[in-house]
């Protein structure tokens, strides 16, 4: 990822998301982290769910807050409403490139 860019990450989590998802979910978190700290976080209001798949957009102003010198940290978990049993994703990883004007354009 770019700083100062407006990437969308499509996470495809397969079946068992989606028979999870068909319970409903209760909450659901993505989270960036770098240096063992929380950057950005989205909840289930700022993402669009599909049967299979948790589609995430970031903003220029939080691409900003990535440091270069470190791979982002990207983790999803979720809550179903049914039978409340809680998932987490494997933690992914994802190099940021700088830029060489930084700031909103």
């Amino acid at each position: 990822m770019i700083q100062g860019t407006t990437p969308v990450h499509t996470f495809t989590l397969g079946a068992e998301f989606q028979a999870l998802a068909e319970q409903g979910l209760q909450s659901l978190f993505v989270t960036y982290a770098q240096y063992g700290s929380v950057v950005v976080e989205k909840t289930l209001d700022d993402v669009s769910c599909s049967k299979d798949s948790v589609v995430v957009s970031l903003t220029q102003e939080e691409t900003l807050q990535f440091n270069p010198d470190a791979p982002v940290e990207i983790q999803i978990r979720f809550l179903t409403r049914a039978s409340q049993e809680a998932y987490a994703t494997n933690i992914l990883t994802e190099p940021v490139e700088r830029v060489l004007k930084a700031g909103v354009l």
